[in-house]
């Protein structure tokens, strides 16, 4: 009875002292200081923390905008991150009563210092914080009730460690630690209804949904829904770009017809704009992917620009150009992004795509499969049998996004027929849709059949990432 009546008094106390402090956390300077962060605003960020007086609420804020700043802006200085995380960090966890109650804060701190530190290469080290920040959030969350944070934590904690990989996921089950990803997508959609438009934590939770449906949705149903009705002009642009690329994940840029055809000065969003532009055929594409790798000071999707101005020039017939944008992708000292490490290793076969097949891509991804049927069944012949096996594959996909799944399955068949003319990933694809589609038939052998077809064809491209769809879909059998 007593261990009941302190709990409660603990929980009451805690209620009554946080109501207090959530006073001194939510004022204008607050809500501007993280409004900016998002807009990548850092000096009026600096002058936002300046008007603060309790000092945990500006050591959280200088944190996280040195946080942003190391992972968007990319100042790469790891060494003066950390330096500041030591000291602001010591001032939330010692010398301030008030500041003991604080383990939402440190929670989302932790969090940010292991995603730098792996960022970096520690990998023991970025686990040591990452098991520190859900410590602190989960010893918080019977209180979730008290706080947005915890909401928030409780969304991106479901979304992290339901869709870990393994040997992690099978790891962290051995310390308790599980994800639910439904319930993680529906913690941030909470949390994002919580906020009031255009301030600092609707930005946030913005950044928060977007990119957890980058990273771990496969609803393009739900994720067309986000981008309808946050794709407003009003975002900062680097909010733009993760909404941006949301679109292109589900093959429908055309939901941010709006954001891509303003002017942007973020160098992210001026790429997605001249990646669209050579999509769609527009003459201004190479100009505004050379504005894009003149801003950008970073290789961030650099490599990536090189593929695109190099595929501008073969569609206009400038093979020479074509080859040269090709070579300026091998000279890029580094790929940080998957769109980057593709655009590399395309490079490297040292191969010039067939003009038909690459206009039928750039058409796909610009969700304009009828059209992509047309032209590749219009093709009379291809001069060798990987274009062919792409041509089955390209029409198969098409065919499977227009849900007409006994069409696609025919492609798909004849793709994993003549899979293993190439090390490409179009035969090991195919396999891998065909298997999903006789899944949805209930046609379990054969489901089967594909998937051993698709593991016996994974020897090349995106072989990690087919690995861990083949074992994804094994569970569903």
């Amino acid at each position: 009875m007593q261990k009941i009546l302190v709990s409660i008094t603990f929980v009451v106390c805690f209620v009554c002292v946080n109501t207090n402090l959530n006073a001194k956390i939510k004022d204008k300077a607050f809500y501007d200081a993280k409004s900016f962060m998002f807009q990548l605003k850092f000096e009026q960020v600096d002058s936002c923390i300046s008007e603060i007086k309790f000092q945990p609420v500006k050591s959280y804020l200088k944190l996280y905008s040195a946080f942003v700043s190391e992972m968007i802006v990319g100042c790469n200085n790891y060494k003066k991150y950390n330096q500041l995380y030591e000291e602001e960090v010591a001032y939330i966890t010692c010398g301030n009563e008030e500041a003991a109650i604080y383990p939402l804060f440190l929670s989302e701190l932790y969090l940010q210092r292991g995603i730098i530190e792996y960022k970096n290469g520690n990998t023991l080290k970025s686990i040591s914080y990452f098991s520190k920040s859900y410590s602190y959030w989960k010893d918080s969350d019977e209180l979730s009730d008290v706080s947005d944070y915890s909401l928030k934590l409780r969304g991106i904690f479901n979304l992290l460690l339901g869709n870990l990989p393994q040997p992690y996921n099978q790891v962290v089950s051995w310390f308790g630690f599980k994800g639910d990803t439904e319930q993680g997508f529906c913690c941030l959609a909470d949390y994002l209804k919580k906020q009031q438009l255009e301030q600092g934590d609707y930005f946030e939770a913005l950044l928060y949904l977007g990119f957890s449906f980058l990273k771990f949705g496969d609803d393009n149903d739900d994720i067309k829904d986000f981008i309808t009705l946050y794709s407003s002009a009003g975002l900062p642009e680097l909010i733009k770009s993760i909404v941006v690329r949301c679109a292109n994940k589900i093959h429908h840029p055309n939901l941010c017809e709006n954001i891509l055809k303003d002017y942007a000065s973020y160098p992210p969003l001026i790429y997605l704009q001249g990646k669209y532009q050579v999509q769609i055929g527009s003459i201004t594409s190479e100009k505004t992917l050379s504005r894009f790798l003149a801003t950008e000071n970073r290789n961030q999707f650099k490599s990536d620009a090189y593929r695109y101005l190099s595929w501008n020039a073969l569609l206009r017939g400038d093979r020479e150009r074509f080859r040269q944008y090709q070579d300026s992708i091998r000279l890029q000292g580094s790929f940080p992004t998957s769109e980057d490490k593709q655009a590399y290793y395309e490079s490297k076969l040292n191969k010039i795509p067939d003009v038909v097949l690459l206009k039928s891509r750039l058409l796909f991804d610009n969700g304009q499969f009828e059209l992509v049927i047309n032209i590749l069944k219009d093709r009379g012949s291809y001069k060798t049998k990987e274009e062919k096996l792409e041509c089955y594959y390209r029409l198969g996909r098409c065919y499977q996004f227009l849900l007409k799944d006994v069409m696609a399955l025919s492609c798909y068949e004849k793709a994993v027929e003549m899979g293993d003319v190439s090390k490409r990933y179009f035969g090991s694809y195919a396999a891998l849709y065909a298997s999903e589609i006789c899944l949805s038939e209930g046609n379990v052998a054969r489901g089967k059949y594909f998937l051993e077809k698709a593991d016996e064809l994974n020897n090349g491209e995106y072989k990690y990432d087919i690995s861990l769809k083949i074992k994804a879909l094994e569970k569903l059998f």
